[in-house]
Order: structure tokens, then C-alpha cells, then sequence
């Protein structure tokens, strides 16, 4: 609404790269706008109120999936200077694309490949492997198992790891998205706590056997020519 009544608002972004009238330019950029509670910080959500922010990214999702020419949807929210957030307010952002981004194409053809080996999903071994060694797990529950990642590309990186295959975010059903936003709220008011910026993005699949995992990029250093 336009309003001041409302718990959740997505609107279009003002300064968006890509319409849906521009063929040369495809696709459509938004912004979900976390909470009517100006410079309010994720962490600071109630997990209540972040689940309803979960809700509103499986709608928008399911809803730009089924918009013509639309392949893929990124769910990402950048939290603090260091992790390229140029706006205070609580808001995540949300890009329909044309294309699947070709590292997502990439990571379908390994899987795939695995699959078709050893006739199981790589997450599959990998939560058999981490839940055995005992050293990278943060948290499990009955629907998810948080690790940090054998080798991380970012400080403090953290992965929420579906028990269950889920190909697509708007597939999780009301108890797993409760279980999502608890895990959410967790981790990120430990980053929150500790003074460090943070990204997480929902990555999706993109081919039967890729799982969707919620990937969560700690930011405490910056990236040096080698890197």
C-alpha cells in the first residue's frame, strides 16, 4: 500500500539496469522493504518479522519466474558499508534476469555430473561429511544444518543447508521458512554484534539435483590485488 499500513512493501527500484519494455535490457530490479521502522537493522527484526520478509521473497520469486522471459531470480541483501550498502534502511533487493548467471550454469553441470557418478546430490555427502567431522557445524535443526563451508570465500561464511531437497526457495513449506528465519536472526546478530557488515543471498537452483542454499558472506576485510 501506499500508506502507512504495512508490514512488509516491495516496490520497483527507481534506478533499475533492467525493464521489462527494454529488450536489450530485460528483466526487473526490486526492492523489499524489511520493515516500516526506519534504520532498523536485519538483526534487529523480530524472527517473526523475518519470516514474513521470507514469505515476501517466495511470493516475488514464484510471481517473476512466471513473468515471459525471466530465468533466474536473485534474493540478496547487503548489510553495512563494507558489504556495498548504500542505503541505511532495512532493505533487500531482488533482480529478475534473462539469463541464468553463468556460474549458477556452471555449478549445474558439476552437480549434474555428480549425480549421474555416484547417483546422489554432493549436499547429500556433504552433510553426511560435516554432520561426521563435527569441526564446521554451527546449528541443526530437524529441517536445516548451518555449516561454514570446507573452503570459505569470505570471513564468517555461512551456509543453511535444506535437510530436504528444495530446488527453489518458494518451495519451503510454513515450518521450514520458521526455521529459516530463526537461523537468520541468529547468525546475523552475531555479525551484527561483533561490528561486521554481511551479504546473504538465496541461491537457487538451476538444474533437478541443485538444492537451494541461503548463503551468508561475512565482510571484515577488504580484497587485496591477489585476492
Amino acid at each position: 500500500k501506499d500508506g502507512h499500513d504495512w508490514l512488509v512493501k516491495v516496490v520497483e527500484n527507481r534506478f533499475s539496469a533492467l525493464t521489462l519494455k527494454n529488450p536489450r535490457a530485460h528483466g526487473k530490479q526490486e526492492l523489499v522493504i524489511d520493515t516500516p521502522l526506519a534504520n532498523t537493522s536485519f538483526a534487529r527484526l523480530s524472527v517473526t518479522q523475518i519470516e514474513r520478509v521470507l514469505k515476501v521473497y517466495q511470493s516475488r520469486i514464484t510471481d517473476l519466474l512466471a513473468t515471459e522471459g525471466i530465468e533466474y531470480v536473485l534474493v540478496f541483501r547487503n548489510d553495512g558499508f563494507e558489504a556495498g550498502a548504500s542505503l541505511a534502511h532495512a532493505h533487500s533487493q531482488i533482480y529478475a534476469l534473462p539469463v541464468v548467471p553463468k556460474r549458477y550454469l556452471e555449478h549445474s553441470k558439476q552437480i549434474e555430473d555428480y549425480f549421474i557418478d555416484k547417483k546422489k546430490e554432493p549436499i547429500e555427502d556433504i552433510i553426511r561429511y560435516e554432520k561426521a567431522q563435527k569441526k564446521r557445524v554451527v546449528a541443526e535443526d530437524k529441517d536445516f544444518l548451518i555449516i561454514c563451508p570446507y573452503a570459505s570465500q569470505y570471513p564468517f561464511e555461512t551456509w543453511i543447508i535444506p535437510k530436504k531437497h528444495i530446488t527453489n526457495f518458494d518451495e519451503l513449506t510454513v515450518s521450514q521458512l520458521k526455521s529459516c528465519a530463526a537461523h537468520l536472526k541468529y547468525l546475523t546478530t552475531k555479525l551484527t554484534a561483533a561490528q561486521i557488515s554481511y551479504n546473504f543471498f538465496i541461491e537457487n537452483g538451476t538444474s533437478p539435483h541443485y538444492r537451494c542454499i541461503i548463503k551468508l558472506y561475512g565482510r571484515s576485510n577488504i580484497w587485496g590485488g591477489f585476492e
